[in-house]
């Protein structure tokens, strides 16, 4: 019995000295809440390597991107102006046509013949006014044969009159009243002779106009596109010297041998030297853009090229439903590289700005919205929130692909300036007012 006691003494006293040896143990392993864990965590914190850049001022452009799709300089549908059957297509989809070139013929023999009765008629209304051509401007009627026979008539029965009344009673009273009557009758003939000379003129006149009427309709059934307006052709950028006005066909909407109406759609044509882009632009950008102000577009089709444009529009006003104002961008095109249609992508350089404040893009730490970067000094990190600018690239080369950096405008009180060295690497555990360690720098 007492050896059973003894026993179980000795067990309890084994059990509380290995409980107590492994607290032991688990203190030493876990930190310590006193001062000796606060200087441990310091250390940690000053060990936090970094590597360090610049914050550069550079010279850059300031730009307004925008897109949209390219457009021809002018965009014409060809209509059929006379109805008749389309005889015979001269060009097709592709072709380059200058101006007053035929694209297409209508049937027009059925207006030659109208033309050419017209033309008929005309000749012999001028016969019957004794010319062989239309007379420009007033004509004396006087001499219209038929009012010169009628003068000629009413001269000699006043003559005749004249005679009969000078011999007196020698004339019989029936001589006399004759005599008088004739005269009356000659002036009133040669009155109706002018009327119906005034009538021949107008009824040539009227020829004349259905005769220009009927060959115009001639003209019409060749259909071709017509020369710009010099002040159109000005305003399309066509006054550069070297630069001509051709059109492209872009859609034929007839086959030969098919009736043609009135107003009928036959081909469309557009201009694509120059090309233009219309741009819409939010209104805080208006008293930013001007004309002449240079842009630079990028298309898919020519991922390796920009093509250089100038602002040649801007409308005074603003859309209320949108608030935007739209801009026209005039695009030389002469090699025909670009085509109407294309989706383009462009920067409108609105000014350049020779002492920018920029750091490497891999110095920005985004979080919620907020962008920050870290400014290194004396070993501590300071933060500074800031905006962005323009991006770019610079020292470039097929291997290391060049360095890009952002332009960046503090906000909210703080400051950064052109030399201070600000984090690019190892950013994901900063916060204000750690303590690092630089690494290397670049």
């Amino acid at each position: 019995m007492n050896q059973t006691k003894l026993f179980a003494r000795t067990s309890g006293v084994v059990v509380l000295a290995l409980l107590g040896a492994a607290g032991y143990g688990i203190f030493q392993i876990l930190p310590h809440s006193g001062p000796k864990a606060t200087d441990a965590a310091k250390v940690i914190d000053e060990e936090l390597p970094v590597t360090v850049a610049a914050a550069t001022l550079r010279p850059i452009r300031r730009t307004i991107r925008v897109v949209g799709g390219l457009q021809g300089q002018e965009e014409v549908v060809l209509s059929a102006r006379v109805e008749g059957q389309v005889k015979r297509l001269r060009h097709e989809v592709g072709d380059r046509v200058a101006p007053n070139e035929i694209l297409l013929e209508i049937e027009d023999r059925e207006f030659v013949l109208l033309a050419e009765e017209e033309r008929r008629a005309l000749e012999v209304d001028l016969a019957r006014l004794g010319v062989d051509r239309p007379p420009m401007g007033e004509m004396e009627l006087g001499k219209v044969p038929v009012v010169e026979r009628a003068r000629r008539l009413e001269e000699n029965a006043r003559a005749k009159y004249e005679r009969v009344r000078r011999l007196g009673p020698a004339a019989t009273r029936e001589e006399q009243q004759t005599s008088e009557t004739d005269a009356q009758v000659a002036r009133s003939n040669l009155e109706a002779a002018y009327l119906d000379a005034r009538a021949l003129l107008a009824s040539v006149r009227q020829r004349q106009a259905t005769l220009a009427t009927r060959e115009q309709k001639v003209r019409d059934t060749h259909v071709s596109v017509e020369q710009l307006s010099p002040a159109r052709a000005q305003a399309a950028g066509l006054n550069v010297s070297g630069r001509k006005e051709m059109w492209v066909v872009t859609q034929r909407m007839v086959s030969e041998g098919e009736l043609a109406r009135v107003g009928t759609p036959l081909v469309r044509v557009l201009l694509d030297d120059p090309l233009k882009l219309q741009v819409a632009l939010p209104e805080r950008e208006s008293n930013k853009v001007r004309v002449g102000q240079a842009v630079e577009i990028s298309v898919e089709a020519w991922p390796d090229r920009l093509f250089s444009g100038t602002v040649s529009r801007v409308n005074p006003t603003v859309e209320p439903s949108s608030r935007t104002f739209f801009a026209e961008v005039m695009l030389p095109n002469p090699a025909r590289d670009l085509r109407a249609g294309m989706f383009a992508r462009g920067s409108i350089v609105t000014g350049i700005d020779s002492g920018a404040l920029t750091v490497p893009e891999e110095a920005l730490s985004s979080f919620a919205g907020i962008i920050r970067i870290f400014v290194v000094n004396q070993g501590t990190v300071r933060a500074v929130q800031v905006t962005l600018g323009e991006r770019g690239t610079s020292g470039f080369s097929e291997k290391t692909g060049g360095t890009t950096w952002v332009e960046v405008m503090p906000i909210r009180d703080t400051t950064l300036a052109a030399g201070e060295q600000v984090v690019v690497s190892g950013l994901a555990r900063l916060s204000d007012g750690a303590t690092v360690r630089v690494r290397g720098s670049r």
